[in-house]
């Protein structure tokens, strides 16, 4: 249980909505490996959410933007992770009933 928890902060933290990504380096890179970045890009990107409420101090996250080959390349990613931890996955659970 505190695994869960603590991988749930970190999907909290990458996902762009509690801290601005874009252009923190080192930062914004590993936010690409989560699934919840480009959830909620996607998200951001269908309800026009720079719109809603603008970014105060930093510039506008560019996977928010409100266009269709933005919000199409978020769900492309997140479609793209699944499919790779879901890979992963299986081939864990494989091996491991191969040893018993």
């Amino acid at each position: 249980m505190p695994l869960l928890v603590l991988v749930s902060m970190v999907q909290i933290i990458l996902s762009g909505g509690v801290i601005a990504l874009s252009g923190k380096a080192g930062l914004e890179q590993l936010a690409w490996l989560t699934p919840s970045r480009w959830g909620f890009g996607a998200t951001a990107s269908t309800v026009n959410l720079t719109q809603i409420s603008p970014p105060t101090g930093t510039r506008p996250d560019p996977l928010w933007a409100h266009r269709p080959a933005i919000w199409l390349t978020d769900m492309a990613l997140q479609l793209l992770l699944a499919a790779v931890f879901s890979a992963l996955a299986w081939r864990r659970l494989v091996r491991r009933s191969d040893r018993s």
